[in-house]
């Protein structure tokens, strides 16, 4: 919220059910979008964040649709805390970002 009272054009989009995959609904909700970040509390391993990961696939199958970049971001792990502040780091770095890393980023880990 206080990005968007700031006067940045950010959105949220927040998946009730996972199974089954909401594709077309997420292909319209980000479709005017340039990047996506996508903020997972799970992984599954040696591939990085599980929604992150559905939702490439879902926007890369979706013929004709836009394809913003995804960002993937693998937060909260270990009940760790996902603060406003973290959220705002995490914006505010897909931003500045010059493409997508080939990994997605873990936050608030030290490996």
């Amino acid at each position: 919220d206080g990005l968007r009272e700031g006067g940045e054009a950010v959105g949220l989009v927040k998946v009730q059910m996972f199974r089954p995959f909401p594709s077309a609904a997420l292909r319209h909700a980000v479709a005017r979008a340039e990047r996506v970040a996508v903020l997972d509390r799970n992984l599954s391993p040696g591939r990085g964040g599980i929604f992150a990961e559905e939702l490439r696939a879902a926007l890369y199958a979706g013929n004709g649709f836009p394809r913003p970049e995804v960002y993937g971001y693998v937060v909260g792990l270990g009940g760790r805390d996902v603060t406003p502040q973290v959220i705002e780091g995490i914006v505010r770095r897909t931003w500045r970002a010059a493409g997508p890393e080939r990994e997605d980023l873990w936050v608030g880990l030290n490996l």
